[in-house]
């Protein structure tokens, strides 16, 4: 008698949308300092599927805190330029680099 070969298990639900290529998306993305939320709009996810592929892919979670650190400075550069030259909203640039 022979045996049918097994079929691996559906885990459910839909595949994800997750794709290798969005470490490098995100990481970029984030250090222009433009926000997570901003990112999972530009590739058509909410923010929750972003954290939980943050928690699911090790290289995604490293790239975001890359991402957000270099983002930082970028804020962080604007507000020590509107200091030298008066050009510019500190309280704007506070509240961005707060978010």
């Amino acid at each position: 008698m022979s045996e049918e070969p097994t079929k691996p298990k559906n885990a459910g639900g839909r595949p994800s949308l997750y794709s290798n290529a969005y470490p490098n998306e995100v990481k970029e993305h984030l250090a222009q300092g433009y926000t997570l939320a901003s990112w999972a709009g530009d590739v058509g996810v909410c923010r929750d599927t972003v954290y939980e592929w943050a928690s699911k892919h090790d290289a995604f979670s490293y790239a975001i805190k890359v991402g957000r650190s270099k983002g930082q400075l970028v804020w962080e550069q604007r507000l020590a330029n509107q200091a030298l030259t008066g050009a510019g909203n500190s309280t704007a640039i506070i509240f961005a680099m707060k978010n």
